[in-house]
């Protein structure tokens, strides 16, 4: 049987920690093991944890100066012991049977190194939604233009890693936000996926998420582009997409300033868009904010 090094990195969220640990100790198989990865939490989360790892002797808990998400997560890389690598978010819990799942998958691909789940999200009322994982594809270079283009998505909780892959990447140190996008694109570019048909995780949405706080997608800029096409890691022969991305983030950047109401700045990001590539005027849903902004030419 595949052994599993379940990691959970986490910051702040003593309040969803247990919900995640238990989701995965009734689970988990003996030979499993649990590493938290707690990056410098100044609420009561040293607390929950003494409490859980009374309940859970066997979970491995480590602290950190707040470091930041990547080298919360790299650390648990390197304490990790076990063939195959997974990461849990603290503010979210593994469905029922998602490792067994995943094991029976590793069983039919063994030469898998790299396998994509689907996954549920729930929304702050509880609306849940399932979203089902996208084909993946024999040839590397379509999955990875794929996730770029968003036809893929992919989430922590529903990938699971053969620990040779990190001897290639490592999640980026400098972001404190999006440092799974780099690990995803280069996973898929250079690595044999296989798709996993099941949803693994429920992804809970709510106001103190990462996931929600626009700020942090500003601050990154284009650090995504110059991480990804990363001519020390992605084939050469997949560089020429980079003009292709850089337009994507400006995109990116302009519907966050247009959120903002910032509409100067946001029509400057889709100007370098559409210099830059051409073809993202073809995008008709950013086309149409952009023609709105231009109601308010002053601001």
């Amino acid at each position: 049987m595949s052994n599993i090094s379940i990691v959970i990195p986490t910051y702040n969220y003593a309040a969803y920690l247990p919900r995640a640990i238990h989701s995965v100790m009734t689970q988990k198989a003996p030979e499993d093991e649990l590493i938290i990865i707690d990056d410098g939490s100044t609420d009561e989360t040293s607390v929950i944890l003494s409490h859980l790892k009374n309940q859970y002797p066997s979970i491995q808990c480590y602290t950190q100066d707040n470091q930041g998400p990547g080298a919360a997560r790299n650390q648990g890389i390197r304490l990790a012991k076990k063939e195959y690598i997974f990461f849990l978010d603290a503010d979210d819990e593994l469905l029922e049977n998602a490792l067994h799942i995943f094991r029976k998958a590793i069983e039919n691909s063994p030469e898998g190194k790299v396998f994509y789940a689907g996954h549920c999200s729930r929304e702050l009322g509880g609306k849940t939604r399932t979203h089902q994982m996208a084909v993946i594809k024999e040839n590397n270079k379509l999955n990875f233009l794929a996730f770029l283009r968003k036809k893929i998505g992919i989430s922590h909780g529903a990938i699971l890693f053969h620990r040779e892959v990190f001897e290639r990447i490592s999640y980026p140190e400098i972001l404190r936000g999006a440092e799974d996008i780099p690990v995803f694109a280069h996973a898929l570019a250079l690595f044999k996926g296989e798709r996993v048909s099941s949803p693994t995780v429920m992804v809970h949405k709510h106001e103190d998420s990462l996931r929600h706080q626009h700020h942090l997608d500003l601050s990154l800029e284009f650090s995504l582009v110059d991480l990804i096409f990363d001519e020390t890691i992605l084939p050469p022969f997949l560089m020429k997409y980079g003009k292709e991305y850089f337009s994507r983030r400006c995109l990116s950047l302009f519907r966050a300033y247009y959120v903002k109401r910032e509409y100067k700045k946001a029509r400057q990001y889709y100007h370098r868009a559409v210099r830059n590539h051409f073809k993202t005027l073809c995008a008709y849903s950013y086309l149409k904010k952009y023609i709105r902004s231009l109601c308010y030419f002053n601001r």
